[in-house]
């Protein structure tokens, strides 16, 4: 890295970027690509091009656990008075790094920002293995940790930080090659990851079980699948929690002519019109498990059978499903058919969470504005608001979060300009934040010993600031010391 500093709007190193050309005609995966799963306890690898269904026994399909490589930290701004709504990673160096106006250490953060100080924070490096610390560095207007102005702070992953009016996200080093779509809008690792997943699979015919929290994308993630197999038919989406117990057998396989009361006529069911395309199957934790077994025959034979018919018709669908529930406990609790699962996962994407990817609240928002026609509105946006939304924990993740977003809209297009009028009706249930008195949840139990090393470096072994830091007595810390083994200094 060269230069005197980064300035805030030009990331450091050349920036590679991806965009994704879906196919336009069927792909039948010209090139090998294999997954490695594990059916009834036993690691299999198969090759995508030569993949027979019939080989996968009848027993739930379990991703592999794999412990991921260490990714590197950094530091991504997600706003600024400078750049606006963003997304600007900032790798953190051996030797740490330093936010503010003024500075001429290569790898450094250089704002324009008037509310922050010449030198104004440090990300520190502590010993190998215990991460980062952030520190402020005697700032005029203080910096803030998860909405708690601090002195010094062990960092953790999605952490939240302030800088003057400028927010920044500590987190995992997204990918140097991004992956540009669409439909799941972000950059972090962890949504670049997932679309990846997302990409390797759509143009092959295998089945794919989403996961993922309510309003984590599921559907928009079916979506890509779809446009990536480069399938010619439609994309059939079906809710199965939306249909009573009786109703959805009808709907999905279709019937004839006086099949029950009320069958006047012979109805093409859900199944049959994604012939030669995709049928998602959301909340499939909701479907019938007195149903199961006939969905389970169509996904062995690619045969349906419409209810008070005598024979089957062939169906050519790919098949995708989708659930915010652990359907792997439903099995175990018989509340879910285990050789239906073994059919439907035969390749796994989970979907995160907001909360583990809040560096991508800045594309978020400036997205939802640009749906809407109202990125010219992106300029009255306040800080302490954005910092608000950025803690706030929306358990409806992305679609929870566009909610609040068009709230805002609707409320500035009105000419409401009252901070806390604006708040309260972009926060909605969740406000007002309840913030705590510290950055992090008080100690009620011993930490780690991991974690007990690395706040004793953050402190350098000043008992005190660790006592201070823990809410602790010094002599609590002391007997943790001996407890763990570690010395005081």
């Amino acid at each position: 890295m060269t230069g005197a500093q980064t300035p805030l709007g030009q990331p450091p190193g050349p920036s590679s970027r991806k965009r994704v050309t879906l196919p336009s005609g069927r792909d039948r995966m010209t090139r090998s690509v294999r997954d490695q799963q594990i059916v009834c306890g036993q690691e299999i690898t198969v090759e995508k091009d030569s993949f027979d269904t019939t080989t996968l026994v009848d027993a739930a399909i379990r991703p592999v656990s794999v412990a991921p490589t260490p990714s590197p930290a950094c530091v991504v701004c997600l706003f600024s008075p400078q750049t606006g709504l963003t997304f600007q990673p900032y790798p953190i160096q051996p030797e740490g790094l330093t936010i503010g106006r003024t500075l001429n250490r290569p790898g450094d953060i250089h704002i324009e920002d008037h509310k922050a100080s010449r030198r104004h924070a440090e990300i520190r490096r502590l010993e190998p293995g215990f991460g980062h610390a952030l520190v402020d560095l005697s700032s005029t207007n203080g910096t803030r940790l998860n909405g708690i102005e601090i002195e010094r702070e062990v960092l953790s992953f999605e952490d939240v930080i302030r800088v003057g009016n400028s927010l920044f996200v500590y987190c995992r080093q997204p990918p140097e090659r991004l992956i540009e779509n669409e439909l799941l809008v972000g950059r972090s690792r962890v949504i670049q990851e997932a679309v990846d997943s997302l990409l390797q699979v759509a143009p092959t015919d295998l089945k794919v079980l989403l996961t993922g929290e309510t309003g984590t994308g599921k559907e928009l993630a079916a979506h890509l699948l779809h446009h990536g197999s480069g399938r010619q038919g439609p994309f059939v989406p079906v809710n199965c929690g939306s249909f009573p117990g009786t109703l959805i057998e009808s709907e999905l396989f279709g019937y004839v002519k006086g099949a029950f009361s009320g069958a006047e006529r012979t109805k093409e069911g859900l199944i049959s019109s994604a012939h030669r395309g995709t049928l998602f199957l959301d909340e499939i934790g909701e479907f019938p498990i007195e149903l199961q077994p006939r969905l389970l025959r169509v996904l062995h034979d690619h045969e349906v059978r419409k209810v008070g018919a005598t024979h089957s018709e062939k169906v050519e669908v790919r098949f995708l499903a989708a659930t915010n529930q652990d359907i792997f406990q439903m099995v175990e609790t018989n509340r879910f058919r285990r050789d239906l699962l073994a059919r439907l996962n035969e390749w796994s994407v989970q979907l995160p969470p907001l909360r583990d990817r809040r560096e991508d609240i800045g594309l978020l928002v400036r997205h939802f504005l640009e749906q809407r026609e109202a990125e010219e509105l992106a300029g009255q946006l306040d800080p302490d608001l954005l910092e608000q939304i950025c803690l706030a924990p929306w358990p409806a993740n992305v679609r929870e979060l566009a909610s609040a977003v068009a709230r805002w809209i609707i409320s500035i297009q009105r000419g409401e300009s009252d901070r806390e009028a604006l708040a309260k009706q972009v926060l909605g249930r969740h406000y007002p934040l309840s913030p705590p008195t510290s950055p992090r949840p008080v100690q009620r139990e011993m930490p780690a010993k991991e974690q007990l090393a690395r706040v004793m470096a953050l402190y350098e072994g000043n008992i005190s600031g660790v006592a201070r830091y823990y809410g602790k007595e010094r002599q609590q810390i002391y007997r943790w010391l001996e407890y763990h083994g570690l010395k005081e200094s």
